[in-house]
């Protein structure tokens, strides 16, 4: 039996939205978009193209200001490693960066 274009399989919205981001400003075949909500999104977006930026976009990529904090709060094990070295008597230099 077929899979009906409507099941869960078939939505994927980050793709959606990542191909509206990329197509923004073209004229597309409804027949070439992944799916027909993305040909409807990228028309919706032409005439709404601060509301797909501001509204649309973020919630499904971060922020240069979100990666950044994520970055900065990534825990590398420096502080553990230290720490075993310490116990184990190796030196700093012995601990691989």
């Amino acid at each position: 039996m077929a899979k009906s274009s409507k099941t869960p399989e078939s939505m994927n919205l980050k793709r959606d939205v990542t191909w509206v981001y990329q197509h923004f400003g073209q004229e597309i075949a409804v027949e070439d978009a992944p799916s027909p909500g993305a040909a409807g999104m990228l028309a919706w977006a032409a005439g709404n193209p601060d509301a797909f930026y501001n509204q649309v976009l973020p919630k499904f990529f971060p922020s240069r200001q979100a990666i950044e904090a994520l970055e900065r709060d990534v825990d590398e094990g420096t502080e553990q490693l230290e720490m075993i070295a310490a116990v184990r008597g190796w030196k700093r230099e012995d601990i691989r960066q």
